[in-house]
């Protein structure tokens, strides 16, 4: 059995985080975070060009390839939601790399963000925030 990446692409970065497994605890053998400019991407009339966003992307499923990466989860937050050409960039990604990206809604980034935060700090008690 393979292992398992998640991409995570945010406002200000795109990560890459690969697991030994699909399991809950799984170990962490790969991550990585590029600065993103997804936004100048994004604001162009025409999206299909040479931009190191795609390089970003080419050197993580390199990575994925080498580490028998054979499940991929993808998610993106306010920098897709809320952007007109959101579903044109997930469409071409999912052309050239063959796989989906899930926009998560305000709430599930909120949700997703604070599970982060309690399974990385034990005994964690108080407030997260996510200043983008």
């Amino acid at each position: 059995m393979g292992s398992k990446a998640i991409i995570d692409i945010g406002t200000h970065a795109i990560r890459a985080v690969i697991y030994d497994s699909n399991k809950m605890g799984a170990m962490e053998i790969y991550s990585h975070t590029f600065k993103s400019n997804l936004s100048d991407l994004l604001a162009m009339a025409d999206i299909d060009i040479d931009h190191n966003i795609y390089n970003i992307f080419n050197y993580f499923f390199n990575i994925f390839k080498h580490c028998n990466v054979d499940n991929i989860k993808s998610i993106a937050t306010a920098i897709l939601r809320d952007l007109d050409k959101a579903d044109e960039f997930v469409a071409l990604i999912r052309s050239k790399y063959d796989f989906d990206i899930e926009i998560l809604s305000g709430r599930d980034e909120a949700k997703y963000g604070a599970m982060g935060v309690l399974n990385s700090i034990e005994h964690a008690d108080g407030e997260d925030a996510d200043l983008g």
